[in-house]
Formats: structure tokens, C-alpha cells, sequence
């Protein structure tokens, strides 16, 4: 019995993290893209995109068949909604951000699926 409750904790703390970390990195690369324009482009596509797509990957396992689609919808929302409360980036940025974020969570979805 106290062995399933350790499971179920330890799944609610890598959550946790993942959430953390998807949501960092969605910020992060907002950021860079306002503060320094098509010369952070490299950087966050080759560097922060693909440890955010890691990070949505692990999510995905963590919540399979429990309200994936809404989850991963509001959690991006939040990444946008994180990037502009902080202040460094645009509306432009982060609305193009939310679109592309939606896109690639879905084919990165329907791939890993």
C-alpha cells in the first residue's frame, strides 16, 4: 500500500518538474527571440525547442488517457501567458510562439502517439 503512494508521489513530482520545465524553456525562448531578434533563432531551435519538445514528450507519458489534449493546450497558454507577465516579451512574439507551439505539440503528438 505505501509503495503505490510513493509511485503516485514520485509521478506528481517528475510532473511537477516536467511542467516546470516546458514552461522555463517556452518563456526562455521567447524572451531571447524579442531581446535579440533572428540572432537568437539558432540558439532556441536548436537548443531550447528540442529540450521543450523532450520535456512535452515526458508529459505525455505522465498523463496518457487522463486529459491530454486540454493539458498540453493550457500549458502552452501558460508558457505564452508566462512570457508576457515577465515582461520581455511582445504580444507579436508570444501569440506566434502560442501558434507555433499548438503546431509542433500536435505533430510531435500524432508522431509519438
Amino acid at each position: 500500500m505505501e509503495r503505490r503512494g510513493v509511485r503516485g508521489r514520485g509521478k506528481r513530482i517528475a510532473s511537477a518538474a516536467a511542467v516546470a520545465a516546458y514552461i522555463t524553456a517556452i518563456a526562455l525562448a521567447n524572451w531571447l527571440v524579442t531581446k535579440y531578434g533572428h540572432a537568437a533563432l539558432p540558439f532556441t531551435a536548436f537548443a531550447i525547442i528540442p529540450f521543450d519538445m523532450t520535456a512535452r514528450n515526458v508529459l505525455h507519458e505522465l498523463w496518457r488517457g487522463q486529459w491530454l489534449v486540454p493539458k498540453m493546450g493550457l500549458l502552452i497558454l501558460c508558457g505564452a501567458a508566462m512570457s508576457l507577465v515577465l515582461g520581455g516579451s511582445s504580444l507579436l512574439v508570444c501569440a506566434a510562439s502560442f501558434v507555433a507551439f499548438v503546431t509542433a505539440g500536435a505533430v510531435d503528438s500524432m508522431v509519438y502517439q
